[in-house]
């Protein structure tokens, strides 16, 4: 298995105009992230909207990643599901193309405790022995896997070596890198915290920007690993106003980002119900702030 570090793209899932997935699209999207040497590749995720795909949509998307990326660079494939059993299903077959990690937050709807958290964990590891992501998100996922349980479970569950942290909380970011396991690699998971976080200890980025902003993406990253301060800055202070879009659109994040990838030249393409096309007013602010990375005239 490769090392999931550097900049990782939680990818978008382009749709036809009859809300099928479109995997020519996503296979194109695919293709051109590989030539802007990003450092890996999420699918299923959150911005991938795995909550809409289907069980077969799913599997294609992984399998589809593994035929394009296998060899190349690292990819990753999202798990999480409301089930235990269901997500040792998705998980098994990460494994069986050859994904390098899972990526796994707590099941969403019925907001467990700790102690089916951490057994949900350990049942999935114990299941299957593929490297985890341990995702704190409590913003979408409701639920906020404390500083006292995400060491727990980076103690407990065997195959936990990634931590992915998306409270928006530096000093939760710094706590648990403190406290966890010497294998713990931490991956920020805020688009709009990408350099402190990275100056912080983390060695990986899942990035939603870097599906329409690569190249910007890999250049902060790489100065922030050289302790670069003042050319880390000058790129992040060029990136904020889109980070800070995508970090403020909410439930439009996908919405927004895939116009943002049409403006650029990737394949953003059609949403699925209820995700709606941005209106008038939307476009006119998504078109200056990618005119102000200077990435379209």
């Amino acid at each position: 298995m490769e090392k999931m570090q550097g900049v990782i793209c939680v990818m978008c899932t382009p749709y036809k105009s009859d809300e099928s997935v479109d995997y020519n699209a996503l296979k194109f999207n695919m293709k051109e992230l590989v030539k802007k040497k990003i450092g890996g590749i999420l699918v299923n995720g959150g911005t991938s909207e795995f909550a809409s795909l289907t069980e077969d949509e799913r599997y294609k998307c992984a399998e589809l990643a593994a035929k394009e990326l296998k060899g190349k660079i690292p990819f990753a494939v999202g798990v999480t599901a409301e089930s235990t059993i269901q997500v040792i299903k998705y998980t098994q077959h990460a494994k069986s193309v050859g994904a390098d990690a899972v990526m796994l937050a707590a099941p969403t709807y019925f907001k467990p405790d700790r102690e089916m958290i951490l057994s949900h964990f350990k049942k999935v590891s114990k299941a299957v022995d593929i490297p985890i992501i341990i995702y704190n998100n409590p913003g979408t996922v409701g639920i906020d896997i404390d500083l006292d349980l995400s060491i727990e479970l980076l103690k407990k569950v065997k195959n936990a070596i990634y931590y992915k942290e998306s409270s928006g909380s530096l000093q939760r970011a710094r706590d648990i890198k403190l406290h966890a396991p010497k294998k713990t690699v931490m991956i920020c998971g805020c688009d709009d915290l990408a350099m402190e976080q990275a100056f912080a200890g983390c060695e990986g980025w899942i990035s939603v920007i870097a599906n329409f902003a690569p190249d910007l993406c890999v250049e902060l990253y790489k100065l922030a690993g050289e302790r670069d301060w003042e050319g880390a800055s000058a790129v992040y202070s060029k990136m904020l106003p889109a980070l800070s879009m995508l970090e403020g659109a909410g439930p439009r994040m996908c919405q927004v980002t895939k116009y943002a990838m049409d403006l650029v030249g990737f394949k953003g393409a059609f949403n699925r119900s209820p995700r709606m096309v941005p209106n008038k007013e939307e476009k006119i602010f998504i078109e200056s702030v990618v005119r102000k990375l200077g990435l379209i005239k």
